[in-house]
């Protein structure tokens, strides 16, 4: 990750669409390793990544490394979720 990541065409869009957290995958927390168990229950591989909404309803994820072109592909798919879409209260 650390060649895709900064990319300048990563870099601006997850930007734009994101804030990290980061977990200790040997003790996350218990939310978080719910979650991501939910949702990538194969993942063995990480990084770990999920994009959430502002209250936590799941847009999309991957585990394993992914190259610009991969990466990209997955924004492109958050970027157009409808779950996305600003409501009054966000």
């Amino acid at each position: 990750m650390e060649r895709v990541l900064p990319s300048e065409e990563i870099k601006s869009r997850i930007a734009a669409l994101a804030i990290g957290l980061a977990s200790n995958c040997d003790a996350p927390e218990q939310a978080v390793d719910e979650l991501m168990r939910s949702k990538l229950p194969d993942a063995q591989t990480l990084p770990f990544v999920g994009f959430l909404t502002p209250d936590g309803k799941w847009v999309a994820g991957f585990s394993g490394y992914k190259d610009t072109k991969a990466f990209a592909a997955i924004l492109a798919e958050v970027e157009k979720s409808p779950l996305l879409d600003a409501t009054p209260a966000v």
